[in-house]
């Protein structure tokens, strides 16, 4: 143990202490963990050993020079505790002296581990390192939505990513899977973006495929996120719908065909997070499978909801410019009336011809009207006879 400590046996512990953190200063606790569970027992053991030992009694200071215990007397030459001179005179009886003996307590049976040299070490942590990121990005992408944060927490308390290298190494592995294969993996690439913060990186021209793809999701998801709250709602309750009916059939395909064909040509990063592209693919297949009897009434019907607009425009402008104008019939001229018959009066006595009081006719129509009252002649004489 003594060994590991890099110092000769002693008993003082705090020399011991010293060797201990010179021995830490050395290794890298996290790298080579074998070897400070070696150096941590050690320490603790040579410790044990020194409180075991007699006070003032330095080993190799005491030798057993009496071979003979049997005998009554003690050499002061070979027996030396450091104790003070005697001066002479009549001795005593001294008890022997018992030579000391090592001893030491029984040690727990430890496993023997060769030592590493330091570059070993580190590349040995490497590998322990590299093929955690791999089993926990396998492990991620495995996992439903709903297990995402246990499992997360449980990543975090394994001691072989608890490096700053490991951190990076991981983050770079798990963009790297999700660019690949990101079907429906929302929730982890949001868990993962707000963890390692990929969105908060600056664009740069010398950005790697998987960067240019985070910033493609996005510019995407801003686009939706700019557009009417009626459209936006709309597509949303669509990727729902693809969701809920991955298999659909021609005529449900055809009446979302609208929606869902520009979702997967402008929106196609982001709404592969959410949608799979096998999904995609059959409600873009199903919608082509549809009759061409349908296809060609859903493909007006289409431009008549979109472009009605456009026919009234130039309905107005045929109105305006083209139609030729219609001459109305003038009315027909009206009919001259005649003038009613005049009539005049004669008194019996003055009736030239008839019978007494017979009525006759006014002038000839043409004639200048006279302003006869009804029943008395008129101003014009007649022939033969004086004014009345």
């Amino acid at each position: 143990m003594f060994d590991v400590l890099g110092i000769a046996p002693t008993a003082q512990a705090t020399a011991i202490r010293r060797a201990y953190a010179a021995a830490l200063k050395r290794i890298d606790q996290q790298a080579d963990r074998v070897g400070f569970e070696r150096l941590r027992a050690a320490y603790e053991g040579a410790l044990r050993w020194a409180a075991a030992q007699p006070a003032g009694v330095e080993p190799g200071a005491v030798t057993a020079g009496a071979s003979d215990a049997g005998a009554g007397t003690a050499d002061a030459a070979t027996v030396d505790v450091g104790s003070r001179a005697t001066p002479p005179g009549p001795v005593a009886a001294v008890a022997p002296v018992i030579p000391y003996v090592g001893f030491s307590p029984p040690q727990p049976v430890q496993r023997v581990v060769p030592r590493q040299s330091e570059g070993e070490a580190g590349r040995n942590a490497l590998r322990r390192r590299s093929r955690a990121v791999g089993q926990w990005v396998v492990e991620l992408m495995r996992t439903p939505p709903a297990q995402l944060p246990a499992q997360w927490r449980r990543l975090a308390a394994d001691p072989d990513l608890q490096h700053l290298e490991a951190t990076a190494q991981l983050s770079d592995a798990l963009l790297r899977a999700l660019a690949a294969e990101p079907d429906g993996r929302l929730a982890l690439y949001q868990l993962a973006a707000d963890r390692f913060g990929w969105e908060q990186l600056t664009p740069s021209s010398q950005e790697t495929p998987q960067q240019q793809w985070v910033q493609l999701v996005m510019s995407q998801r801003e686009t939706l996120q700019h557009c009417k709250r009626g459209t936006r709602r709309r597509h949303e309750q669509v990727i729902a719908r693809m969701l809920r009916t991955p298999e659909p059939g021609w005529r449900l395909a055809r009446k979302l065909d609208p929606y869902v064909r520009p979702l997967c040509t402008r929106l196609g990063a982001w709404l592969t997070l959410q949608v799979p592209r096998q999904v995609q693919d059959n409600w873009l297949a199903a919608a082509q499978s549809a009759p061409g009897r349908a296809r060609v009434l859903g493909g007006g019907w289409a431009v008549l909801r979109r472009g009605w607009w456009i026919f009234v425009i130039l309905n107005a402008l045929y109105q305006v410019f083209m139609k030729p104008d219609v001459q109305r019939p003038a009315p027909p001229p009206a009919l001259p009336q005649a003038a009613p018959p005049q009539y005049r009066y004669l008194p019996p006595a003055a009736s030239p011809q008839g019978a007494p009081g017979q009525r006759l006719p006014g002038p000839p129509p043409g004639a200048a009207p006279s302003a006869l009252r009804s029943g008395m002649a008129p101003a014009t004489p007649v022939s033969g006879m004086p004014h009345a």
